[in-house]
């Protein structure tokens, strides 16, 4: 590898190819398009490669992404753009013309048409918060506009609108519970209309006496629901939360499983004619599940339900089949006056008349199915091209400052998938000064770094970096690519020229002109480089990387060439070049998982990795100095822990300091800073040159270190007195300025201390954090909540500003998409853990779902084409969410409609809203939650000299308005969240009515505090339980796995009862996280030697035993199908290591572990990746993915018997599990043995 020279940068106009659209393409043998020499491209702007122009103001079919249809007598709603869209007639051989109902910023979802086909109720999010909404279809009705029906006190607010009653009184949609519950989707129903001479009950919202439902269809007094909800994004998945057909009828008291016999998914129930039950279902007479199709099954009524307990459906038709598209059927709907079918499939709607429904339930076969031709007018408002303001904090991903030959400093900025220079100057002087020479009057401008506005976004910059004065090193997709999704490196003038190099040596062949190294890591491409890695030399000649695929490369900037280090080390961290670039420094894991600073010697022609310290201690953020290279270390391992003595277990605990550490690498420490600057322009526009007969040699001596041999090098470095151990967030740079001074972060203010005097100087104040803060050899940058700041590296001159004063980036929505859509797939692609993909074709699951792209209209909809794709991998943990929507409202606009709640369970009465249930957490930590009581609560209105309600009271006015006249009493709380509000009360044990002044909480809150309460009287019920069958109980509830938020909820549960005869480990609804281990850990210990003194011993608060705080009773972990992730580990853990029984039902099954780090320009997920698996001892697979643990003991809990009275079967069998292993365990003796007699030494009598 050739580092010696100049860089091998040529800018001559003969090696540039021209900016402007068009020219003519070819493809290679790979698939990536090719341009001539002689054509004009600019990869940086629109061209025609791409596979769809930008859209017409108004198109045809071709430009819809039609979802979510609901049919009635022959009419059609359905949803496109975020907006409802209607057909008056969607059974018709010509094009369907469709109108636009809704253009309202909230977006519509889940219309459901009533009985009558005069209206559609449908969820919405014009408040910011989705909500329940009904609007008229007749002429009359839709001049009364749209009215909301729901104020949902939860964070969520409405999930779905499953349908109407049969009188079309009222409308049943689903939420997050309104009862003590964990998170629990469960069907509400919102009463619209009454009859003469009923008490008010409009806008009453009651609760379907059913627990986990996420659909729901009435017919003759029975009910067809579905049980779960599935929150990966998982094609043939088998795991807990499978979603499941069940039915109840009315005068029972249990509810019958109708699909559990099909491991795969059975959802959205429909009745057919009242003979058949239409649903949608992945099942096949394989092993294992296929492509989501409609099948059909006889309806079994009440007589046929019950009497067998439970009849499986055992005559299933497939009446649709979707083999031919490869797109599963998504949702449809069901025309309760024609019975004909329309679904939904990819993004277009198909129909299936009734006659031919009926004719493949007689026959057994699948039916044909109609594609409907809609023909929608729109003017496409969301596809518009948008100037987006530019936030530092959110668009800002990377930056670099470079020193222009004509003395102006300039940022380098990586902006939201766009390349841009912004200049840097004293704030409050004008710019223009900052020039010289003839360009002294000549003002700042803020530029892309490449011309070619119309790219619009297609094309994406992960990363720019200073090359020299002149040129940049972008890294980026590359649009000649198959699939104009892979990413390259470009060279790019950034001194306002313009001009893309594609040429990267001016002696190259017409073969390298870019890099051809595009493509998959498996491949031999590039795959997906982590952009935050890319270091360049400062000569410019080299740029170091690494990626997905835990490849160390280097580039070499003039031939354009990439070469792979060859190394066992996978997990890198930083990239440092030396000033003089012939070493790379880095940092990575080493192979006991302690970061370590390894240096890589480039002066060999094949460069050899020595590790500069030791793998005894983490080190990690350094700098390169005078021949010193400087780091972090905690090798001073001092607990602040000194016994394992007290309650809860004291265990070691590292406070997280470290301190500052020199080691020389140069013989004789020269001063080598500088050597860097030792350059020239080598004419105008020309590559720096190094100045002939003045560069000084760059050469460390490492002694005899190899990675082969002991730390001698490691073992060098010194201790660098006057900077104390603290919690450094990392080193910035070393700058010349003073003696030599080390710049470094710390509780986010940049410092620095001299090293000759110890003395530290502050350079920055209010960093927003280490990732925000860079440097040079020239200059040192940070961001802060004030803008972007750049500093010369010497200490002196004046801090510069960037202008970033009203930025906007331009963005063509639909382009931009097509280009997420290409990240999304080239991402899923590089950052799954398994390369081969489980077997299938990528490329052609590119080209499967590229259609699609072109159909999106609205970003939610791109969001519909990556769950799709992503969902092929059928691996768990797959997650689509974020990105830039449309927005509604601003913050303090959305505060304002955001409904506050009081804390309690409530229905509408004539008289008023009736209190139910007040909701309260557990007493004894009143400070741990917040809040732990009910606004309504007496612990709460106690502390104001006022009595707090209870249930059985009546509110009967808010702020002195009479309930009864309000939509609903959550109308009156809107953004009063924190806010005092005055009630009228009605008590139960009072004729009149009196005032009480309460603070409502936000809906979040009310969250929280339903769950506390749920928590505290499932944790009573459990003890009052055991003791009745004679036994003591510890109970800890985990909600998550994560942080230190789960880790002191299972502190608090189970060191208080680590003495009882059992412990209850309910890890029902956990959401996941990653502490399993820590858990693990204390469950295993085991008690072999106790403590007595002569008045205590363990039975009454003596030392106990060893190991301290050992368990030493019985255990049970409570699953159901929501445990998940870590909650999963733990509950395997449990399992494989005999710690416990298992009781529940099976779980998610989210084995395959993800860091959620692929994210898309906008800031979205287009699939989250799972990246790490996990295997057993033998090399077997855990068992969890996509299957989940299945319990020692399955026991589940009856939706239906569940509710209202939560009976809570899984707990009472933990209870009756519990009770029988104390009972044997007594029977081996006392749970607390005793002590020998203590040995009697007195001589016998007449012994001397």
């Amino acid at each position: 590898m050739d580092i010696e020279g100049r860089s091998r940068i040529s800018s001559t106009d003969s090696d540039r190819i021209p900016l402007a659209f068009g020219g003519a393409a070819g493809t290679d043998a790979k698939g990536n398009k090719t341009y001539s020499r002689d054509s004009d491209y600019d990869p940086f702007s629109y061209h025609e490669g791409l596979p769809f122009q930008p859209p017409s103001p108004f198109t045809g079919s071709t430009g819809h992404f039609a979802i979510q249809p609901t049919v009635c007598n022959g009419k059609l709603v359905f949803v496109s753009e975020g907006d409802l869209f209607y057909s008056d007639s969607y059974a018709s051989s010509s094009p369907v013309p469709a109108v636009r109902l809704t253009t309202g910023l909230g977006n519509e979802l889940h219309p459901v048409m009533n009985p009558e086909c005069t209206a559609v109720a449908f969820a919405a999010t014009y408040s910011g918060h989705r909500e329940l909404y009904v609007m008229g279809l007749t002429e009359a009705g839709k001049q009364n506009g749209i009215t909301r029906l729901t104020y949902t006190d939860n964070g969520v607010g409405v999930t779905g609108v499953l349908g109407w009653s049969s009188s079309g009184r009222s409308i049943i949609f689903t939420t997050y519970s309104t009862d003590a519950s964990p998170d629990d989707v469960r069907a509400y129903e919102v009463a619209i209309s009454q009859t003469e001479g009923e008490d008010s009950v409009i806008g009453n919202v009651t609760p379907v006496p059913l627990t986990q439902t996420t659909d729901l269809k009435r017919h003759e007094g029975c009910s067809y629901f579905v049980r779960y909800k599935q929150s990966s994004n998982t094609n043939q998945y088998v795991g807990g939360t499978a979603e499941s057909i069940w039915a109840y009828c009315e005068g029972e008291t249990t509810s019958v499983p109708l699909t559990s016999s099909w491991p795969g998914t059975s959802k959205s129930p429909r009745v057919f004619k009242g003979t058949h039950l239409l649903y949608l279902s992945d099942y096949t007479e394989q092993d294992g599940p296929g492509l989501m199709n409609i099948f059909a099954t006889p309806l079994l009524k009440k007589d046929q339900l019950y009497p067998t307990n439970g009849a499986l459906m055992k005559t299933v038709v497939k009446v649709t089949e979707t083999c031919d598209t490869l797109m599963p059927i998504m949702e449809f709907s069901i025309d309760q006056t024609t019975n004909d079918i329309v679904f939904r499939s990819g993004a277009d709607l198909y129909l299936l008349t009734a006659s031919a429904v009926e004719a493949s339930i007689s026959s057994g076969t699948p039916a044909q199915a109609l594609k409907i031709d809609l023909e929608i007018q729109s003017d496409f408002s969301q596809t518009h091209e948008r100037l987006i303001p530019v936030s530092l904090s959110s668009h800002v991903t990377a930056a670099d400052v470079v020193l222009t030959k004509y003395g102006q400093v300039n940022a380098l900025l990586t902006v939201r998938g766009q390349g841009w220079v912004a200049p840097a100057s004293v704030p409050g002087v004008s710019g223009a000064a900052t020039f010289g020479g003839g360009y002294a009057k000549v003002p700042l401008r803020r530029y892309r770094l490449a011309p070619g506005y119309m790219n619009g976004g297609a094309l994406r910059v992960m990363a720019v970096k200073v090359v020299n004065a002149t040129h940049s090193l972008v890294l980026a997709t590359d649009q000649l690519s198959k699939h104009g999704a892979e990413e390259n490196f470009y060279l790019v003038r950034s001194d306002g020229k313009g001009g893309v190099l594609t040429n990267m040596d001016a002696e190259a062949s017409e073969e390298q002109k870019l890099l051809r190294t595009v493509g998959s890591a498996k491949e031999g491409g590039l795959g997906s480089v982590r952009a935050n890695s890319i270091a360049v030399s400062p000569n410019g000649n080299l740029a170091a990387f690494y990626d997905t695929d835990g490849r160390l490369s280097l580039l070499d900037i003039g031939k354009g060439e990439v070469k792979v280090v060859d190394t066992w080390i996978k997990e890198f961290d930083e990239l440092k070049f030396s000033p003089g670039g012939h070493y790379l420094g880095f940092s990575h894991s080493a192979r006991n998982q302690f970061t370590q600073i390894s240096i890589l010697d480039l002066t060999e022609d094949e460069p050899a990795v020595v590790h500069a310290t030791s793998d005894r201690f983490n080190c990690r953020s350094f700098v390169w100095g005078d021949g010193t290279l400087y780091f972090l270390s905690d090798r001073d391992v001092n607990t602040d822990v000194s016994h394992p003595w007290g309650t809860r277990a004291p265990m070691p605990h590292l406070d997280g300091k470290r301190m500052l550490f020199g080691l020389d690498l140069e013989e004789g420490k020269e001063k080598m800073f500088g050597v860097a600057e030792l350059a020239e322009e080598d004419g105008e526009g020309g590559a720096k040159k190094a100045k002939k007969g003045e560069e000084k040699e760059e050469v460390f001596d490492f002694g005899s270190d190899s990675p082969n041999q002991d730390y001698a090098l490691a073992r060098k470095a010194y201790l660098i007195e006057g900077l104390p151990p603290a919690q450094y967030d990392g080193l910035v740079s070393y700058s010349p300025w003073k003696g030599g001074s080390v710049l470094y972060l710390l509780d986010d203010k940049l410092q620095s201390i001299d090293l000759e005097t110890s003395s530290t100087s502050l350079w920055l104040e209010s960093v927003y954090g280490f990732d925000n803060c860079d440097a040079s050899f020239e200059f040192v940058w940070c961001m802060d909540y004030y803008g972007m700041h750049v500093m010369e590296i010497s200490g002196y001159g004046e801090v510069l500003k960037v202008d970033l004063d009203d930025f906007a980036i331009s963005v063509h929505p639909r382009l931009e998409w097509f280009g997420m859509f290409g990240d999304s797939w080239r991402m899923l692609r590089d950052y799954f853990y398994d390369v081969n993909m489980h077997g299938l074709d990528w490329e052609e699951i590119y080209d499967k779902y590229l259609p699609l792209v072109a159909r999106v209209g609205h970003r939610e909809e791109l969001d519909h084409v990556f769950k799709l794709m992503a969902s092929e991998l059928s691996a768990l943990h797959v997650f689509v969410y974020g990105g830039e929507y449309r927005s509604v409202m601003d913050y303090e606009e959305s505060s304002i409609n955001s409904v506050g709640s009081l804390g309690a369970k409530m229905s509408k009465t004539a008289e008023g809203y009736l209190v139910e249930t007040i909701f309260e957490g557990d007493p004894d930590f009143p400070y741990i939650s917040n809040p732990i009581y009910s606004p309504l609560s007496h612990r709460t209105l106690s502390k104001s000299n006022q009595v707090g309600l209870k249930a059985g009271d009546v509110i009967v006015s808010i702020n002195n308005e009479d309930v009864r006249s309000l939509p609903s009493i959550w109308y009156a709380l809107r953004g009063q969240g924190g806010r005092s509000v005055k009630l009228g009360v009605l008590r139960k044990a009072s004729t009149g009515a009196e005032f009480v002044v309460v603070t409502a909480i936000s809906s979040d809150e009310a969250d929280e505090l339903r769950y506390s309460h749920w928590e505290w009287e499932t944790r009573q019920n459990a003890k009052r339980m055991a003791k009745d069958e004679g036994f003591n109980v510890g109970y800890v509830h985990l909600r998550s796995m994560s942080g230190a938020k789960a880790e002191n909820a299972f502190m608090r549960g189970f060191f208080e009862d680590y003495n009882k005869e059992g412990l209850i480990l309910d890890v029902r609804n956990n959401h996941g996280g990653n502490i399993d281990s820590w858990i693990l850990d204390i469950l295993q210990r085991r008690s072999w030697m106790y403590w007595q003194d002569r008045n205590s011993n363990i039975t009454n608060g003596g030392l106990g035993w060893d190991e301290q705080f050992a368990f030493r009773g019985d255990i049970v972990v409570l699953v159901n199908e929501h445990t998940a992730s870590d909650g999963e580990g733990v509950t395997k853990g449990i399992m494989e290591l005999g710690l416990g029984t298992v009781v529940g039902t099976r779980t998610w099954g989210g084995g395959i572990w993800l860091a959620s780090d692929n994210t898309l320009v906008d800031g979205g997920l287009g699939g989250s990746a799972p990246e790490v698996r996990t295997y057993l001892d033998s090399g077997e697979d855990v068992g969890i993915e996509n299957h989940g643990v299945t319990p020692d003991i399955i026991v589940d809990n009856d939706p239906l018997a569940n509710f209202p009275t939560s009976k809570d079967a899984q707990l009472e069998k933990a209870i009756e599990v519990l009770k029988g292993k104390v009972a044997e365990r007594r029977q081996q003796g006392p749970f607390f043995p005793r002590g020998d007699p203590i040995k009697n030494i007195a001589l016998e009598e007449g012994v001397c």
